[in-house]
């Protein structure tokens, strides 16, 4: 496997807050590919902040219920929600609130360049249900990370 790339990011444009959604990258993608996440203090790679509608990025939200985020390809590293989505760590199941980790881990799929995936049980599926979790990669998801870095199973 080639050396890993460190990939800081943050929860909003000055870096001060956590994002639990860098936590499940960090768990999550290293186990598959080289890279690694941590959280940054200063000059991120990945910026996650939430916006509502028009929000200069040519790119707007919807309010409820429709678009639930957006992220740019590589070398970009913007990652937006929508702020007028419910969100939560733990939603539960049949509520009407998208889980925050889940959704951060399809989004960072596009920062690192993976498209949309058809298979349903796919992270990167092109939607997912209030209150449900995909927080562990599906094989259609690891494939496509390992294809894009050259990584062999």
């Amino acid at each position: 496997m080639p050396e890993r790339s460190q990939l800081k990011a943050c929860m909003n444009s000055s870096c001060i807050s956590k994002s639990s959604g860098t936590q499940q990258m960090s768990i999550t993608i290293p186990k598959v590919s080289h890279l690694t996440f941590s959280e940054a203090v200063h000059r991120a790679d990945i910026v996650f902040s939430f916006h509502r509608g028009t929000h200069g990025d040519g790119h707007s939200f919807d309010g409820r219920g429709g678009v639930l985020a957006h992220a740019f390809a590589p070398v970009d590293g913007r990652f937006h929600y929508d702020a007028d989505e419910k969100w939560s760590t733990h939603p539960a199941q049949g509520s009407d609130t998208y889980d925050l980790e889940s959704v951060a881990l399809h989004e960072i799929g596009h920062l690192l360049g993976l498209g949309h995936s058809t298979e349903r049980d796919a992270v990167m599926f092109s939607s997912i249900r209030p209150g449900s979790l995909k927080r562990q990669l599906y094989a259609n998801d690891i494939r496509g990370v390992r294809a894009l870095y050259g990584l062999r199973p």
